[in-house]
């Protein structure tokens, strides 16, 4: 009977335990905890949810304004809405959620969440385009819905050629 009691108390322990360890996702990125456990970033006041490593948090309010006119555009002419939530980060934290190679900006469309990278510069030959980092990003935000205009019209990432999903995208 001791040890059943004992047994009882160590399982409830584990379960109290873990369900602990598991931060609350900040408003908007539920469904993301174990992602956003992993990284080092902070709210940023937008239109949609949108957390920023602390470098990033300028670009990502630039890329959220950006993302909330595709938006309302998509709303206006499509009758399309889909909520958003983006991350903005740094290589360092990329790397903690995604096997994506940094900076390649993507979108999981199940959890509707668009990855940013802080910075295009990395991205191989980047110096030799002439794009300005930050309008470029900006511009590939809006890529990046549609990808998810995409996915939820029925042309999804895994049924079709790549190329035709990202140039219709």
């Amino acid at each position: 009977m001791v040890f059943r009691c004992a047994a009882g108390l160590l399982l409830w322990l584990a379960v109290v335990l873990s369900s602990a360890a598991r931060a609350d996702a900040p408003p908007g990125f539920e469904g993301l905890e174990d992602e956003v456990g992993k990284i080092s970033a902070v709210p940023v006041t937008a239109g949609l949810p949108v957390l920023a490593n602390p470098s990033a948090v300028d670009r990502a309010m630039i890329f959220a304004g950006v993302i909330s006119k595709a938006e309302a555009h998509f709303a206006r002419e499509l009758g399309w809405k889909l909520p958003f939530r983006m991350l903005v980060l740094g290589r360092a934290d990329w790397e903690k959620i995604t096997p994506v190679p940094y900076p390649a900006p993507h979108v999981w469309n199940g959890k509707r969440l668009i990855l940013m990278p802080e910075s295009l510069r990395d991205y191989p030959g980047f110096e030799t385009w002439g794009f300005d980092d930050v309008q470029l990003n900006a511009i590939l935000t809006v890529h990046e819905v549609g990808h998810a205009l995409a996915d939820e019209n029925g042309l999804k990432w895994d049924n079709v050629n790549r190329s035709l999903h990202e140039l219709l995208a």
